[in-house]
């Protein structure tokens, strides 16, 4: 079984990290009556997320952690 803090599960981690900080901050917005972004956007944004998400599952996350790095990333696409 392949290491998670490696290789694909690594990159499958990072993903659902992203999708889901990006998605959380999407749906905020357009709930709270904003206009959602352009497509060309969300796509930048989502990458961004994704990019910065393989930083942060460098190692094991726990409950703490991934609380904090979805905040930070809330704080990051709403400033």
């Amino acid at each position: 079984m392949s290491d998670p803090a490696t290789g694909w599960l690594r990159v499958v981690r990072a993903a659902v990290l992203g999708s889901v900080a990006f998605t959380l901050a999407l749906s905020a917005h357009v709930v709270a009556g904003g206009q959602p972004p352009s497509m060309t956007v969300c796509l930048v944004l989502t990458m961004a997320c994704g990019g910065v998400s393989i930083g942060v599952t460098s190692g094991r996350l726990g409950l703490a952690a991934i609380t904090t790095t979805l905040g930070v990333f809330q704080l990051g696409l709403h400033y």
